[in-house]
């Protein structure tokens, strides 16, 4: 039962690595960013342990991002521009580049728990909202360990600032 919520986690992430890609060039809802939070809180130790939670998560994920970019759905030429990131590709990551993503993810999610509860304050939140799409988007890239460092402490400051 534990492997099947680690591997629904796993792919949990890898859909909101997806709408973080379609989000790039629209103006995101907060109904957008409700489901990115709560998905994100879901990834945490402890908070979701429930498969069928999380399977309905990944469906919201999914329909989320039909909504934010539908053209893509219908495109006779898709690019694979918001395609979901591929769960294989972390096993291309060294160690160091694979831990330095754990951190950033585990600020992240962090960063989500405080913003759900304060998400009505959007004018406040833009940075961080905004900072959760660019990490998502970022962490389904290829980067440099230097890259990453300097994502996980712009990570560190907003979680600290709030």
């Amino acid at each position: 039962m534990q492997e099947e919520i680690i591997e629904l986690k796993k792919d949990l992430f890898c859909c909101l690595i997806g709408l973080a890609r379609a989000c790039e060039n629209v103006k995101v809802s907060k109904d957008t960013y409700l489901i990115i939070i709560n998905a994100l809180i879901s990834l945490l130790p402890n908070e979701i342990e429930n498969a069928q939670i999380l399977k309905t998560q990944i469906q919201n994920v999914r329909e989320e991002k039909r909504k934010v970019s539908p053209d893509c759905f219908v495109c006779l030429s898709p690019c694979g521009r918001i395609n979901d990131y591929e769960k294989q590709n972390f096993q291309k990551d060294t160690n160091e580049i694979l831990e330095q993503k754990k951190s950033i993810i585990i600020k992240i999610c962090n960063l989500a728990k405080i913003l759900y509860k304060d998400i009505s304050d959007e004018i406040s939140n833009e940075n961080a909202l905004k900072f959760l799409l660019k990490a998502l988007f970022l962490l389904g890239e290829e980067r440099s360990k230097e890259e990453l460092l300097l994502l996980d402490q712009e990570a560190l400051l907003l979680y600290s600032k709030k």
